[in-house]
């Protein structure tokens, strides 16, 4: 049996702040993170991947349109699988995303959420969301990642 993958979960206030990648790279290798959730990244469709990358992690990420701030990140250890889950009946206004990550045997789902304090939705809309995905009994077959 293997061990579950190392999750690391950070609300970085900006992930575009000076040295706040650095700070995060340290954090990902010296707790060994297989799996890191970032929140509130505040990253745009103008910030290139390559600047937020992190060495041996492998870049997902979902951005706040429309809006200032906001945006969530996932990165996987560049030793796992992992690909973007799209759900079905995305909501565009959730802060969320879905990333399936192969880790020894088994498949892991690992939902990245930010919740802001002045949502554009009602939070019974993204609570709903939530339970109907909670209510899968098992993530829909794919072919092999």
């Amino acid at each position: 049996m293997h061990d579950a993958p190392a999750l690391y979960v950070l609300n970085a206030a900006a992930v575009t702040k000076p040295n706040a990648v650095q700070h995060l790279a340290a954090d990902l290798v010296g707790y060994g993170t297989d799996i890191a959730v970032v929140t509130e990244t505040h990253l745009k469709q103008r910030h290139d991947d390559c600047l937020f990358g992190v060495d041996g992690h492998v870049l997902f990420r979902r951005d706040r349109t429309g809006r200032r701030g906001g945006g969530v990140a996932v990165y996987v250890s560049s030793r796992l699988q992992a690909t973007v889950w799209v759900c079905p009946h995305d909501v565009a206004d959730h802060e969320l995303l879905w990333i399936r990550v192969q880790s020894g045997n088994r498949d892991v789902l690992v939902g990245a959420l930010y919740h802001p304090p002045k949502p554009i939705y009602q939070p019974s809309a993204l609570l709903d969301h939530l339970k109907k995905k909670a209510s899968m009994r098992s993530l829909p077959s794919y072919p092999a990642l």
